[in-house]
């Protein structure tokens, strides 16, 4: 929101989950995808099955991303700690139980489609627990507040949905590279 709010940026084009709280600072068009959040574990863990699973364990999350918050709610036991990169949540995960807390993750939760490039990115190193969790997490394109551009990206992601493009891009950037045959239906523009 800081590169928005002070013109060093006309656009944040990322896995930018449209917030409420983000809302009230920046515009967005948008969403032009929908995810939830993944719970990515070493392939090895036998241990987490499930959201339920995670509760007493250690579990790492991305510093100002919407993982902190729907883990206390789905897992309030769970310890949580914050990283500010994926690389180093990563690391923590593959730290396994270390001596030093902070070194050491049972399982990291962050955006399903970044776990699953890293899954891609490592094959067999780690593992994807089937449920996500968390509501729908719709990804946006953030904007200065008050951009006469809201309306205009809004048309052209709409030409993008409406010409069969979305399914395109979603089978090239995410279903030939982990598997997935059926595209989800892409989200209401505006929305």
């Amino acid at each position: 929101e800081s590169v928005l709010q002070n013109d060093q940026v006309d656009a944040v084009f990322a896995t930018y989950s449209i917030t409420d709280k983000r809302k009230a600072l920046i515009d967005f068009a948008g969403p032009y995808f929908t995810a939830h959040q993944g719970i990515l574990v070493m392939a090895s863990n036998t241990d987490i099955n499930s959201a339920a699973d995670l509760d007493g364990k250690n579990v790492a999350v991305q510093s100002g991303s919407t993982g902190p918050s729907i883990v206390e709610e789905v897992a309030p036991k769970a310890v949580l700690s914050e990283y500010s990169t994926d690389e180093e949540a990563r690391a923590a995960l593959e730290q396994g139980t270390s001596v030093l807390p902070d070194d050491q993750a049972d399982a990291y939760v962050i955006d399903e489609t970044l776990q699953e490039g890293s899954i891609v990115a490592n094959p067999g190193k780690y593992r994807l627990v089937s449920e996500t969790i968390g509501p729908d997490d719709p990804y946006g394109i953030g904007l200065a507040k008050g951009s006469d551009a809201v309306d205009f990206v809004n048309a052209f992601l709409q030409k993008v949905e409406d010409d069969g493009v979305w399914k395109q891009l979603w089978k090239v950037c995410i279903g030939d590279r982990t598997g997935q045959t059926e595209a989800p239906e892409p989200p209401t523009i505006g929305a």
